[in-house]
């Protein structure tokens, strides 16, 4: 019965987020607007500008009597939200648009609603909508597939918490695929640490265990992680909310195959306080910042009360915690326009807003905390002055239980996406020796200040005027940690394993010795707004030679899950200068070759002929003038 099931789901499964692209978004007349707001709004949302559309849209007045443009412009905001991947206020907006009854003359509503709702896991929810719209259109086969799909998958869900944690006959069975979180190893895949089992893995004598996810869809196909593991565990469904953000599959998967301690990668729990505590009560040692760590570091407007007091300098904002709307509007007023909210438990550039002027403070204060609810669990929010022109320059450090501190230099992550760093490098093109100093201090001095141990981030925004102030820190592991580690030849993992068994460090700070640049390969299609492309590589070719490095784990005949962060490779290219190690990139991003899925590397390399990268002359809005028709 379980194999059957199985392979039906193989058929429909990874179908669910991309067939849409079967789908025609209905045509409007955008002409028949006659309001200047909505003309510019819908102007806007031809060219992809979402955000600015949204807000036009919003301020443009349409009379109570015109039900069906009002009904249009709440479907044009929910396309912006869905188009900008922002499922929750998609959600909303749609819902927003049929009760205006929008969907009578365009019913194709109920299935980009239905797509939305797969973005958020709410698969019988967009089996409803779907078969609202087969009434009308009984014989369409793509929606009729998608059905299928999301009713198998809704079961799944259902049932699938009754075989939470596998043995390994069960692993290996042919009735389960095993995917774990995207990336190298330390992504947001968990590692078990066991030092009893005697086996030995890049110097470290230990045996470990890779807890993953059981991703319904692809039979007999699991990741390279799991085939470079001692041993598989599976800790639940698909879903994050299922598998890995739920504490107590992974502690009782961890006690079954008798860890020692857990590397939580740097995703989903490596930041949690509560699971870090909840390793100490079992005796499991969590690889990462102790929870009084996390409490006071992991949530940021805690962090920057704590670095105030520390002496290391801060952006100007709110103290602490904004309690209410009010108190975010008066406080917006008092440190001056623009201004950012940021999520207080948020990272990834999750629950972010920038606001320009008042009028825009409600509707970034509302969905900013509907994201951040979504993706944390907490909707606390802060606020800072928005430092126009500024660099994210992160200084990289590790501290030990004994109270010592270090840092390894800096890394450049200006170039960013929606928050989201797409490229970094090391050192950073407008670092100076002197500031180098400064910041490296600091960021020593905020390690010291609280005994961090571990290894960890201390990330600044820098302004035109080299001033820099403390932004965040980062209380794991970072995704661009290789290329401190290829310009300074220091194994992080190693060293933070190492740290987490009690061993010292020496104390030394390290000064970068080569230049590395880094290029994350995202399952995505630059030429579509950057739109998610899962689905299966049909071939893969990878770029080698001296000073290249790729941290993957996909393959040729390898299917990307349409579950998590869309992330599949980090190419780093290391050399004697930047302009050495930009040339090297060149070269291996043409090497690179990943077929039957779209991804990033035509962008990677357009950046790399961008006049302003070559100069070294880019900000954290690079982004909002690069395009990828020039």
């Amino acid at each position: 019965m379980i194999q059957s099931y199985s392979e039906k789901v193989y058929q429909n499964i990874i179908k669910i987020l991309f067939i849409f692209s079967f789908f025609a978004i209905p045509e409007f007349n955008f002409s028949q607007a006659q309001n200047p707001y909505i003309v510019q709004a819908d102007i806007n949302f031809k060219n992809e500008a979402y955000f600015d559309a949204i807000d036009l849209y919003k301020k443009g007045e349409v009379k109570e009597k015109d039900i069906q443009e009002k009904g249009r412009i709440n479907f044009q905001i929910a396309e912006c939200y869905r188009l900008d991947v922002e499922p929750a206020q998609a959600e909303t907006y749609y819902k927003r648009a049929m009760k205006l009854k929008y969907q009578k003359d365009h019913p194709k509503v109920y299935i980009l609603l239905a797509d939305v709702l797969v973005e958020e896991g709410e698969y019988e929810s967009a089996a409803v909508n779907i078969r609202k719209y087969l009434e009308i259109f009984p014989d369409d086969k793509h929606a009729n597939t998608l059905l299928s799909s999301c009713e198998h998958q809704a079961e799944w869900v259902r049932n699938g918490t009754k075989h939470i944690i596998l043995n390994e006959r069960q692993i290996n069975s042919e009735h389960y695929d095993y995917s774990p979180a995207w990336g190298d190893i330390s992504h947001n895949t968990l590692i078990f640490v066991s030092a009893r089992d005697g086996s030995t893995g890049d110097g470290i004598d230990s045996r470990t265990v890779c807890a993953m996810s059981r991703y319904a869809g692809i039979s007999d196909r699991v990741s390279f992680l799991d085939k470079f593991a001692d041993e598989a565990v599976c800790i639940g469904p698909a879903p994050s909310s299922d598998s890995y953000l739920r504490i107590s599959n992974i502690i009782a998967a961890a006690e079954i195959t008798n860890a020692d301690a857990i590397h939580p990668g740097y995703g989903f729990l490596s930041e949690n306080a509560k699971f870090s505590k909840i390793c100490e009560e079992h005796g499991i040692k969590f690889i990462g910042a102790s929870p009084e760590m996390i409490n006071k570091m992991g949530d940021k407007a805690t962090a920057k009360a704590t670095m105030i007091e520390a002496g290391v300098p801060c952006v100007p904002g709110s103290e602490g915690i904004i309690e209410s709307f009010d108190h975010c509007k008066k406080l917006a007023k008092k440190v001056g326009y623009p201004v950012m909210l940021k999520a207080s438990a948020g990272g990834g550039g999750k629950g972010m807003r920038a606001v320009w002027e008042e009028s825009q403070l409600e509707d970034a204060w509302n969905s900013a905390r509907v994201e951040s609810k979504a993706a944390f669990a907490n909707d606390d929010m802060y606020m800072e002055k928005l430092i126009e022109e500024p660099r994210h320059i992160e200084i990289q450090i590790v501290g030990d239980s004994k109270g010592k501190a270090c840092h390894l230099s800096e890394r450049d992550c200006s170039i960013q996406r929606r928050h989201q760093k797409l490229t970094e490098e090391v050192p950073s093109p407008f670092m100076t020796d002197k500031l180098r100093e400064k910041m490296g201090k600091a960021a020593v001095k905020a390690a010291e200040y609280i005994k961090y141990e571990g290894v960890g981030t201390v990330e600044f925004l820098v302004d035109k005027n080299r001033n820099f102030y403390f932004m965040e820190m980062n209380t794991r592991i970072q995704v661009e940690h290789p290329i401190t580690e290829q310009v300074i030849d220091y194994d992080l993992i190693r060293e933070q394993i190492l740290v987490a068994a009690g061993q010292k460090i020496s104390g030394k700070n390290y000064m970068p010795q080569l230049h590395s640049v880094e290029c994350r390969i995202n399952a995505e299609d630059p030429y579509n707004n950057f739109r998610p492309s899962p689905g299966k590589i049909t071939n893969l070719h990878l770029p080698g030679g001296h000073g290249i490095r790729i941290d993957t784990h996909v393959y040729s005949g390898y299917t990307i899950p349409p579950n998590y962060d869309s992330m599949i490779a980090k190419l780093i290219t290391t050399a004697q200068t930047r302009q050495e190690a930009i040339d090297k990139m060149k070269r291996a991003l043409d090497e690179f070759v990943i077929e039957g899925i779209k991804t990033t590397i035509p962008f990677h390399r357009k950046l790399m002929d961008s006049k302003d990268y070559l100069e070294g002359n880019y900000t954290t809005k690079f982004m909002e003038d690069f395009s990828m028709e020039d």
